[in-house]
């Protein structure tokens, strides 16, 4: 019991230490912790970045690429695009998806 309360207390310390920056409700940017994340906020991502939640592509470059390897074992680099029109619907090729824990490489 005390190693897993000590391990719980180790997890809640690192967890405080991350931050995302949402634009929430239209107003200007902020740093949050990733656990008051909400439906709805717009996350900002940079390089570097490991998605704190589940999300899609609204804007970004045409070079957007994510490390996916932590959940499908692939090694190779996946290529984000931006959702069009709002739909998530687009082209065939066309990933819009990102999924939690995975790292921003490219774009």
């Amino acid at each position: 019991y005390a190693k897993a309360s000590e391990f719980r207390d180790q997890q809640i310390k690192l967890e405080d230490g991350k931050h995302v920056t949402v634009v929430r409700g239209g107003k200007s940017s902020v740093s949050i912790s990733p656990r008051d994340l909400v439906v709805g906020d717009v996350v900002r991502l940079a390089v570097g970045d490991i998605a704190a939640a589940d999300g899609v592509v609204i804007q970004g470059s045409d070079d957007m690429k994510m490390d996916e390897s932590a959940l499908t074992g692939e090694t190779a680099l996946i290529p984000k695009t931006a959702a069009k029109g709002g739909d998530c619907e687009g082209g065939p090729g066309d990933d819009p998806f990102i999924v939690s824990g995975t790292n921003i490489i490219q774009g």
